[in-house]
């Protein structure tokens, strides 16, 4: 498992993060809450690694991970924040292109930091494009409909 984007050694393929806490039987070690790709373009995973990372004003606009991450981190603190919606995808910090606003300019930083130490990952090398994107969406769909790989209770992705 690595714990910096800047350590995967190749620039094609899948990743798979990890949440502290979150395990599973079939990864006693820790429980896929992620897999992603960089669908449209070739050579672009350690980029795309770097935009979750990213802290900057407006960061959550280059990453739909984050925006959601960030969301579960408002919900868990503040549920009736103006920054949300009642639902998940809503309020203008989970959508794409938004500004982000005085109140919840403070939520770039705590979703980097949540990153870096709530979150591992991984990454497979698939240097074409067509197989990294069948992959990912047959991976998404297999981990999903695993009854063995449920989220527990306490999973930031149920806030």
């Amino acid at each position: 498992m690595l714990d910096r984007p800047e350590l995967v050694p190749f620039d094609n393929g899948l990743y798979f993060f990890y949440e502290r806490g979150e395990t599973a039987a079939h990864g006693p070690a820790g429980r896929i809450v992620r897999i992603g790709n960089h669908p449209r373009a070739a050579d672009r995973l350690p980029d795309r690694l770097r935009e979750h990372y990213r802290s900057t004003r407006g960061a959550k606009n280059w990453s739909v991970f984050r925006r959601y991450l960030g969301g579960a981190l408002i919900r868990r603190s503040d549920p009736a924040s103006p920054c949300l919606s009642l639902e998940p995808g809503r309020g203008h910090w989970e959508r794409q292109n938004e500004e982000t606003c005085p109140d919840c300019e403070h939520v770039e930083q705590q979703v980097t930091a949540t990153l870096r130490d709530s979150f591992s990952l991984r990454a497979i090398r698939i240097d074409d494009m067509q197989e990294r994107n069948n992959f990912e969406a047959r991976l998404i769909a297999t981990v999903a409909a695993c009854p063995i790989c449920v989220p527990s209770d306490s999973w930031l992705g149920r806030v």
